[in-house]
Protein backbone atom coordinates (compact mmCIF):
# COMPACT_ATOMS: atom_id res chain seq x y z
CA UNK A 1 0.00 0.00 0.00
CA UNK A 2 1.35 3.42 -0.95
CA UNK A 3 2.19 5.92 1.75
CA UNK A 4 -0.21 8.83 2.08
CA UNK A 5 0.75 12.10 0.40
CA UNK A 6 0.40 13.82 3.80
CA UNK A 7 3.03 11.56 5.35
CA UNK A 8 6.16 12.83 7.07
CA UNK A 9 8.17 12.07 3.91
CA UNK A 10 5.86 14.25 1.84
CA UNK A 11 6.14 17.07 4.38
CA UNK A 12 9.93 17.12 4.18
CA UNK A 13 9.86 17.00 0.39
CA UNK A 14 7.38 19.90 0.20
CA UNK A 15 9.39 21.98 2.70
CA UNK A 16 12.93 22.09 1.29
CA UNK A 17 13.94 25.04 3.49
CA UNK A 18 13.17 23.03 6.65
CA UNK A 19 14.97 19.99 5.23
CA UNK A 20 18.07 21.98 4.29
CA UNK A 21 18.09 23.75 7.64
CA UNK A 22 17.82 20.43 9.51
CA UNK A 23 20.64 19.01 7.38
CA UNK A 24 22.84 22.03 8.14
CA UNK A 25 22.09 21.79 11.87
CA UNK A 26 23.02 18.07 11.91
CA UNK A 27 26.29 18.70 10.05
CA UNK A 28 27.30 21.57 12.37
CA UNK A 29 26.20 19.73 15.53
CA UNK A 30 28.03 16.57 14.46
CA UNK A 31 31.21 18.49 13.67
CA UNK A 32 31.10 20.35 17.00
CA UNK A 33 30.44 17.13 18.91
CA UNK A 34 33.38 15.42 17.22
CA UNK A 35 35.75 18.27 18.04
CA UNK A 36 34.54 19.18 21.54
CA UNK A 37 32.35 16.67 23.37
CA UNK A 38 32.92 13.12 22.11
CA UNK A 39 35.33 11.13 24.28
CA UNK A 40 38.14 9.56 22.26
CA UNK A 41 39.71 6.48 23.79
CA UNK A 42 41.14 3.16 22.54
CA UNK A 43 38.60 1.08 24.48
CA UNK A 44 35.50 2.07 26.46
CA UNK A 45 36.03 2.61 30.18
CA UNK A 46 34.20 -0.03 32.25
CA UNK A 47 32.60 1.45 35.35
CA UNK A 48 31.17 -1.33 37.51
CA UNK A 49 29.20 -0.70 40.71
CA UNK A 50 31.94 -2.06 43.00
CA UNK A 51 32.99 -0.36 46.24
CA UNK A 52 36.13 -1.13 48.24
CA UNK A 53 36.18 -0.52 51.99
CA UNK A 54 39.62 -0.60 53.63
CA UNK A 55 40.56 0.03 57.23
CA UNK A 56 43.86 -0.34 59.10
CA UNK A 57 44.15 -1.35 62.76
CA UNK A 58 47.80 -1.90 63.43
CA UNK A 59 48.72 -4.88 65.59
CA UNK A 60 45.23 -6.42 65.56
CA UNK A 61 44.82 -10.12 64.81
CA UNK A 62 42.59 -11.35 61.96
CA UNK A 63 40.04 -12.53 64.56
CA UNK A 64 39.85 -9.05 66.12
CA UNK A 65 39.68 -7.47 62.66
CA UNK A 66 36.70 -9.68 61.83
CA UNK A 67 34.83 -9.10 65.09
CA UNK A 68 35.48 -5.38 65.51
CA UNK A 69 35.54 -4.15 61.89
CA UNK A 70 34.31 -6.58 59.23
CA UNK A 71 31.12 -7.67 60.99
CA UNK A 72 30.15 -4.07 61.71
CA UNK A 73 30.70 -3.02 58.10
CA UNK A 74 28.62 -5.94 56.84
CA UNK A 75 25.80 -5.09 59.25
CA UNK A 76 25.90 -1.43 58.21
CA UNK A 77 25.46 -2.05 54.46
CA UNK A 78 23.13 -5.05 54.50
CA UNK A 79 20.03 -2.91 53.85
CA UNK A 80 21.49 -0.87 51.00
CA UNK A 81 19.34 -1.39 47.89
CA UNK A 82 20.96 -3.07 44.89
CA UNK A 83 23.72 -5.09 46.59
CA UNK A 84 24.65 -8.23 44.68
CA UNK A 85 27.41 -9.58 46.92
CA UNK A 86 29.66 -8.67 49.84
CA UNK A 87 33.10 -10.30 50.11
CA UNK A 88 35.13 -9.57 53.25
CA UNK A 89 38.73 -10.35 54.14
CA UNK A 90 40.37 -9.98 57.55
CA UNK A 91 44.16 -9.75 57.56
CA UNK A 92 46.78 -9.01 60.18
CA UNK A 93 46.25 -5.34 60.98
CA UNK A 94 43.74 -4.52 58.22
CA UNK A 95 40.30 -5.23 56.79
CA UNK A 96 39.11 -5.24 53.19
CA UNK A 97 35.45 -5.45 52.17
CA UNK A 98 34.33 -5.58 48.52
CA UNK A 99 30.70 -4.62 47.90
CA UNK A 100 29.33 -5.38 44.41
CA UNK A 101 26.09 -3.88 43.14
CA UNK A 102 23.56 -5.18 40.65
CA UNK A 103 24.27 -4.56 36.95
CA UNK A 104 21.63 -1.88 36.38
CA UNK A 105 21.95 -0.05 39.71
CA UNK A 106 22.51 3.72 39.70
CA UNK A 107 26.26 3.87 40.35
CA UNK A 108 26.27 7.34 41.92
CA UNK A 109 23.42 6.58 44.33
CA UNK A 110 24.92 3.19 45.17
CA UNK A 111 28.29 4.80 45.90
CA UNK A 112 26.77 7.53 48.07
CA UNK A 113 24.67 5.02 50.04
CA UNK A 114 27.67 2.80 50.79
CA UNK A 115 29.81 5.75 51.92
CA UNK A 116 27.02 7.04 54.15
CA UNK A 117 26.51 3.66 55.83
CA UNK A 118 30.23 3.00 56.38
CA UNK A 119 30.89 6.50 57.76
CA UNK A 120 27.98 6.14 60.19
CA UNK A 121 29.42 3.04 61.89
CA UNK A 122 30.03 3.81 65.59
CA UNK A 123 32.13 2.09 68.22
CA UNK A 124 35.17 1.39 66.08
CA UNK A 125 38.49 0.95 67.93
CA UNK A 126 39.94 4.33 68.92
CA UNK A 127 43.47 3.39 67.83
CA UNK A 128 42.34 2.28 64.36
CA UNK A 129 42.53 4.51 61.31
CA UNK A 130 39.40 5.84 59.62
CA UNK A 131 37.75 3.56 57.01
CA UNK A 132 38.54 4.44 53.41
CA UNK A 133 35.71 3.91 50.89
CA UNK A 134 36.59 4.02 47.19
CA UNK A 135 34.76 3.23 43.98
CA UNK A 136 36.54 0.69 41.83
CA UNK A 137 37.10 1.85 38.26
CA UNK A 138 38.98 -0.26 35.76
CA UNK A 139 41.95 1.74 34.52
CA UNK A 140 43.80 0.90 31.32
CA UNK A 141 47.31 2.01 30.48
CA UNK A 142 47.26 4.53 27.64
CA UNK A 143 50.87 5.72 27.42
CA UNK A 144 54.07 4.21 28.82
CA UNK A 145 57.19 6.36 29.22
CA UNK A 146 60.63 4.88 29.89
CA UNK A 147 62.97 6.96 32.07
CA UNK A 148 66.44 5.48 31.62
CA UNK A 149 70.10 6.31 32.04
CA UNK A 150 73.38 5.26 33.61
CA UNK A 151 72.90 7.01 36.96
CA UNK A 152 72.31 6.09 40.58
CA UNK A 153 68.97 4.32 41.16
CA UNK A 154 68.06 6.64 44.02
CA UNK A 155 68.51 9.68 41.79
CA UNK A 156 66.54 7.98 39.00
CA UNK A 157 63.77 7.25 41.50
CA UNK A 158 63.59 10.91 42.57
CA UNK A 159 63.47 12.10 38.94
CA UNK A 160 60.68 9.59 38.21
CA UNK A 161 58.63 10.92 41.14
CA UNK A 162 59.09 14.46 39.85
CA UNK A 163 58.03 13.46 36.32
CA UNK A 164 55.01 11.60 37.67
CA UNK A 165 53.78 14.73 39.46
CA UNK A 166 54.39 16.94 36.41
CA UNK A 167 52.70 14.53 33.97
CA UNK A 168 49.69 14.18 36.31
CA UNK A 169 49.32 17.98 36.15
CA UNK A 170 48.99 17.97 32.35
CA UNK A 171 45.50 18.63 30.87
CA UNK A 172 43.18 15.57 30.72
CA UNK A 173 45.65 13.42 32.72
CA UNK A 174 44.80 12.44 36.28
CA UNK A 175 46.13 8.91 36.83
CA UNK A 176 49.88 8.32 36.57
CA UNK A 177 51.87 5.55 38.21
CA UNK A 178 55.49 4.43 38.33
CA UNK A 179 56.26 0.84 37.43
CA UNK A 180 59.52 -0.78 38.52
CA UNK A 181 60.35 1.75 41.22
CA UNK A 182 61.68 0.80 44.65
CA UNK A 183 60.48 2.39 47.85
CA UNK A 184 62.86 4.82 49.45
CA UNK A 185 64.10 3.70 52.85
CA UNK A 186 66.12 5.11 55.71
CA UNK A 187 67.87 2.33 57.63
CA UNK A 188 69.47 2.72 61.07
CA UNK A 189 72.23 0.21 61.78
CA UNK A 190 73.62 -0.16 65.29
CA UNK A 191 76.41 -2.54 66.25
CA UNK A 192 76.60 -4.39 69.55
CA UNK A 193 79.97 -2.76 70.16
CA UNK A 194 78.45 0.74 70.01
CA UNK A 195 75.65 -0.25 72.35
CA UNK A 196 78.11 -1.52 74.93
CA UNK A 197 80.38 1.49 74.50
CA UNK A 198 77.59 3.95 75.36
CA UNK A 199 75.61 1.66 77.63
CA UNK A 200 72.50 1.72 75.43
CA UNK A 201 69.81 -0.77 74.45
CA UNK A 202 67.80 -1.15 71.26
CA UNK A 203 64.69 -0.07 73.17
CA UNK A 204 66.26 3.26 74.10
CA UNK A 205 67.20 3.97 70.48
CA UNK A 206 63.74 2.96 69.30
CA UNK A 207 62.09 5.20 71.88
CA UNK A 208 64.35 8.14 70.95
CA UNK A 209 63.41 7.85 67.27
CA UNK A 210 59.72 7.43 68.02
CA UNK A 211 59.53 10.35 70.46
CA UNK A 212 61.64 12.80 68.48
CA UNK A 213 60.48 12.12 64.92
CA UNK A 214 56.79 13.03 65.07
CA UNK A 215 54.12 15.26 63.58
CA UNK A 216 51.22 15.70 65.96
CA UNK A 217 48.63 18.10 67.28
CA UNK A 218 49.28 19.47 70.77
CA UNK A 219 45.83 20.95 71.38
CA UNK A 220 44.58 24.52 71.40
CA UNK A 221 45.12 27.70 73.36
CA UNK A 222 41.94 29.75 73.83
CA UNK A 223 42.28 33.53 74.06
CA UNK A 224 39.68 36.20 74.59
CA UNK A 225 39.30 36.97 70.89
CA UNK A 226 40.87 34.04 69.05
CA UNK A 227 42.01 30.44 69.33
CA UNK A 228 45.51 29.15 68.58
CA UNK A 229 46.12 25.56 67.53
CA UNK A 230 49.40 23.99 68.60
CA UNK A 231 51.07 21.55 66.22
CA UNK A 232 54.40 19.77 66.44
CA UNK A 233 56.20 19.35 63.13
CA UNK A 234 59.41 17.52 63.94
CA UNK A 235 59.28 14.42 61.77
CA UNK A 236 62.68 13.37 60.43
CA UNK A 237 62.68 13.01 56.66
CA UNK A 238 66.36 12.89 55.64
CA UNK A 239 69.54 11.24 56.83
CA UNK A 240 70.81 14.43 58.48
CA UNK A 241 67.53 14.79 60.40
CA UNK A 242 67.92 11.33 61.93
CA UNK A 243 71.57 11.92 62.76
CA UNK A 244 70.57 14.95 64.90
CA UNK A 245 68.04 13.02 67.03
CA UNK A 246 69.09 13.18 70.69
CA UNK A 247 69.37 9.76 72.31
CA UNK A 248 70.63 10.78 75.78
CA UNK A 249 71.47 13.85 77.87
CA UNK A 250 74.35 13.44 80.32
CA UNK A 251 74.34 15.21 83.74
CA UNK A 252 77.33 17.24 82.65
CA UNK A 253 75.41 18.62 79.68
CA UNK A 254 76.87 16.33 77.03
CA UNK A 255 74.49 15.25 74.30
CA UNK A 256 74.57 11.85 72.61
CA UNK A 257 72.99 11.92 69.17
CA UNK A 258 71.81 9.06 67.00
CA UNK A 259 74.55 9.79 64.48
CA UNK A 260 77.15 9.10 67.16
CA UNK A 261 76.01 5.54 67.86
CA UNK A 262 74.44 4.39 64.57
CA UNK A 263 75.15 4.34 60.87
CA UNK A 264 72.24 5.80 58.92
CA UNK A 265 71.64 5.04 55.24
CA UNK A 266 69.26 7.07 53.10
CA UNK A 267 68.60 4.98 50.00
CA UNK A 268 66.31 2.40 48.43
CA UNK A 269 64.82 -0.69 50.00
CA UNK A 270 66.19 -4.04 48.90
CA UNK A 271 64.29 -5.29 45.86
CA UNK A 272 64.49 -8.40 43.68
CA UNK A 273 63.15 -6.52 40.66
CA UNK A 274 65.32 -4.91 38.03
CA UNK A 275 64.18 -2.85 35.05
CA UNK A 276 66.31 -1.88 32.08
CA UNK A 277 65.81 -0.13 28.75
CA UNK A 278 68.45 -0.44 26.01
CA UNK A 279 70.84 -1.81 28.60
CA UNK A 280 70.36 1.13 31.00
CA UNK A 281 68.66 1.25 34.40
CA UNK A 282 65.05 2.25 33.78
CA UNK A 283 61.76 3.10 35.43
CA UNK A 284 58.42 3.04 33.61
CA UNK A 285 55.91 5.87 34.02
CA UNK A 286 52.42 4.72 33.04
CA UNK A 287 49.59 7.10 32.13
CA UNK A 288 46.10 5.65 32.66
CA UNK A 289 42.70 6.63 31.37
CA UNK A 290 40.69 9.14 33.39
CA UNK A 291 37.04 10.06 33.78
CA UNK A 292 37.13 12.03 30.51
CA UNK A 293 39.26 10.68 27.68
CA UNK A 294 40.75 12.33 24.61
CA UNK A 295 43.68 10.11 23.71
CA UNK A 296 44.94 12.27 20.79
CA UNK A 297 45.16 15.36 23.02
CA UNK A 298 46.67 13.36 25.90
CA UNK A 299 49.33 11.92 23.62
CA UNK A 300 50.15 15.34 22.17
CA UNK A 301 50.46 16.84 25.67
CA UNK A 302 52.77 14.06 26.86
CA UNK A 303 54.99 14.24 23.79
CA UNK A 304 55.27 18.02 24.09
CA UNK A 305 56.16 17.65 27.78
CA UNK A 306 58.83 15.02 27.05
CA UNK A 307 60.37 17.19 24.36
CA UNK A 308 60.79 20.04 26.88
CA UNK A 309 61.69 17.86 29.89
CA UNK A 310 64.55 16.06 28.14
CA UNK A 311 66.38 19.39 27.85
CA UNK A 312 66.36 19.79 31.66
CA UNK A 313 67.38 16.24 32.62
CA UNK A 314 70.90 15.43 33.91
CA UNK A 315 73.45 14.22 31.39
CA UNK A 316 73.01 10.57 30.51
CA UNK A 317 69.29 10.48 31.43
CA UNK A 318 66.62 10.27 28.75
CA UNK A 319 62.87 9.88 28.28
CA UNK A 320 61.45 7.59 25.61
CA UNK A 321 57.82 6.80 24.71
CA UNK A 322 57.71 3.03 24.93
CA UNK A 323 54.02 2.54 24.16
CA UNK A 324 51.28 4.89 22.99
CA UNK A 325 47.75 3.66 22.30
CA UNK A 326 47.11 6.79 20.29
CA UNK A 327 49.06 5.22 17.39
CA UNK A 328 46.59 2.33 17.09
CA UNK A 329 43.65 4.67 17.67
CA UNK A 330 44.72 7.10 14.95
CA UNK A 331 45.38 4.22 12.58
CA UNK A 332 41.80 2.95 13.03
CA UNK A 333 40.42 6.48 12.79
CA UNK A 334 42.36 7.16 9.58
CA UNK A 335 41.01 3.92 8.12
CA UNK A 336 37.44 5.01 8.89
CA UNK A 337 37.79 8.46 7.38
CA UNK A 338 39.73 7.20 4.37
CA UNK A 339 37.04 4.60 3.69
CA UNK A 340 34.29 7.16 4.17
CA UNK A 341 35.89 9.71 1.85
CA UNK A 342 36.75 7.05 -0.74
CA UNK A 343 33.22 5.72 -0.57
CA UNK A 344 31.71 9.16 -1.02
CA UNK A 345 33.92 9.89 -4.03
CA UNK A 346 33.18 6.48 -5.56
CA UNK A 347 29.42 6.78 -4.97
CA UNK A 348 29.34 10.32 -6.34
CA UNK A 349 31.34 9.30 -9.43
CA UNK A 350 29.18 6.26 -10.21
CA UNK A 351 25.92 8.11 -9.63
CA UNK A 352 27.21 10.94 -11.79
CA UNK A 353 27.75 8.50 -14.63
CA UNK A 354 24.39 6.77 -14.49
CA UNK A 355 22.02 9.25 -12.78
CA UNK A 356 21.44 12.96 -12.84
CA UNK A 357 24.23 15.13 -11.31
CA UNK A 358 21.77 16.71 -8.91
CA UNK A 359 20.72 13.34 -7.53
CA UNK A 360 24.35 12.23 -7.24
CA UNK A 361 25.20 15.37 -5.25
CA UNK A 362 22.36 15.11 -2.76
CA UNK A 363 22.85 11.38 -2.23
CA UNK A 364 26.49 12.03 -1.31
CA UNK A 365 25.55 14.90 0.98
CA UNK A 366 22.96 12.66 2.65
CA UNK A 367 25.60 10.05 3.44
CA UNK A 368 27.78 12.64 5.16
CA UNK A 369 24.78 14.04 7.04
CA UNK A 370 23.92 10.57 8.39
CA UNK A 371 27.38 10.16 9.93
CA UNK A 372 27.36 13.73 11.29
CA UNK A 373 24.06 12.97 13.03
CA UNK A 374 25.61 9.83 14.54
CA UNK A 375 28.52 11.87 15.97
CA UNK A 376 26.02 14.32 17.44
CA UNK A 377 24.05 11.57 19.21
CA UNK A 378 27.01 9.59 20.61
CA UNK A 379 27.54 11.73 23.76
CA UNK A 380 23.81 11.59 24.55
CA UNK A 381 24.08 7.81 24.90
CA UNK A 382 27.43 7.96 26.79
CA UNK A 383 29.21 6.30 23.87
CA UNK A 384 32.80 7.27 23.16
CA UNK A 385 34.67 7.13 19.89
CA UNK A 386 36.72 4.00 20.54
CA UNK A 387 37.97 0.90 18.73
CA UNK A 388 34.59 -0.82 19.07
CA UNK A 389 32.42 2.10 17.98
CA UNK A 390 34.81 2.83 15.11
CA UNK A 391 34.43 -0.79 14.00
CA UNK A 392 30.66 -0.26 14.06
CA UNK A 393 31.10 2.79 11.81
CA UNK A 394 33.12 0.63 9.41
CA UNK A 395 30.26 -1.88 9.28
CA UNK A 396 27.50 0.65 8.62
CA UNK A 397 29.37 2.57 5.92
CA UNK A 398 28.34 -0.09 3.42
CA UNK A 399 24.73 -0.14 4.64
CA UNK A 400 24.34 3.65 4.45
CA UNK A 401 25.95 3.82 1.00
CA UNK A 402 23.78 0.97 -0.33
CA UNK A 403 20.58 2.57 0.95
CA UNK A 404 21.57 5.95 -0.47
CA UNK A 405 22.20 4.42 -3.89
CA UNK A 406 18.91 2.48 -3.83
CA UNK A 407 16.88 5.60 -2.96
CA UNK A 408 18.73 7.75 -5.49
CA UNK A 409 18.21 5.17 -8.26
CA UNK A 410 14.51 4.88 -7.37
CA UNK A 411 14.01 8.65 -7.71
CA UNK A 412 15.90 8.61 -11.02
CA UNK A 413 13.60 5.87 -12.27
CA UNK A 414 10.56 8.03 -11.53
CA UNK A 415 12.15 10.81 -13.62
CA UNK A 416 12.49 8.40 -16.52
CA UNK A 417 8.82 7.46 -16.13
CA UNK A 418 7.86 11.09 -16.70
CA UNK A 419 7.47 12.35 -13.15
CA UNK A 420 9.35 15.46 -12.05
CA UNK A 421 10.22 17.52 -8.99
CA UNK A 422 8.43 16.79 -5.73
CA UNK A 423 6.29 14.03 -7.23
CA UNK A 424 9.30 12.08 -8.54
CA UNK A 425 11.07 12.40 -5.16
CA UNK A 426 7.99 11.30 -3.22
CA UNK A 427 7.18 8.33 -5.48
CA UNK A 428 10.81 7.26 -5.58
CA UNK A 429 11.18 7.27 -1.80
CA UNK A 430 7.80 5.57 -1.28
CA UNK A 431 8.76 2.75 -3.61
CA UNK A 432 11.78 1.67 -1.56
CA UNK A 433 11.04 3.08 1.91
CA UNK A 434 9.80 -0.17 3.42
CA UNK A 435 12.66 -2.38 2.17
CA UNK A 436 15.23 0.21 3.31
CA UNK A 437 13.68 0.64 6.78
CA UNK A 438 13.24 -3.08 7.38
CA UNK A 439 16.74 -3.78 6.08
CA UNK A 440 18.18 -1.43 8.70
CA UNK A 441 15.91 -2.83 11.42
CA UNK A 442 17.01 -6.41 10.76
CA UNK A 443 20.64 -5.36 11.18
CA UNK A 444 19.78 -3.58 14.46
CA UNK A 445 17.90 -6.64 15.73
CA UNK A 446 20.91 -8.90 15.11
CA UNK A 447 23.15 -6.79 17.35
CA UNK A 448 20.49 -5.73 19.89
CA UNK A 449 21.17 -8.61 22.36
CA UNK A 450 24.68 -7.22 22.91
CA UNK A 451 23.13 -4.18 24.59
CA UNK A 452 21.75 -6.43 27.36
CA UNK A 453 24.96 -8.29 28.15
CA UNK A 454 26.35 -7.81 31.69
CA UNK A 455 28.87 -4.99 31.71
CA UNK A 456 31.84 -7.14 32.68
CA UNK A 457 31.19 -9.35 29.62
CA UNK A 458 30.17 -6.68 27.08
Amino acid sequence: MKMQSNSILAWWIRNPIAANLAMLILIVAGSMAYMLTIEKEPFPTVRLPIMDVRMTWRGASPRDIEDQLVVRFEEAVKNVEGIKSVVSNAFEGRAHVVITGEERVDRRKFSDDIREKINSVNGLPSDAERPIVTERIKRDQMIRIALHGNIDELMLNKIAQEIRREVAALPLITNVDINGDTNEEISIQVTEQKLRQYGLTFSEIEAAVRNNSINTSAGSVFGETETFRLNVRNRAEKQVDFEKIIVRHSPDGAILRLGDVATIYDGLAISKRYSSFDGEVALLIDVYNGDYMNIPVMSANVREYIEEKVKRLPDGVNLTIWEDWNNAYQSRLDTIFNNAISGLILVFSLLLLFLQPRIALWVSVGIGTAFAAAFWLLPSFSVSLNMLSLFAFMMVIGIVVDDAIVIGESIHKQHELGHHGEKAALLGVQAVAKPVVFGVLTTIIVFMPMAFLPRQHS
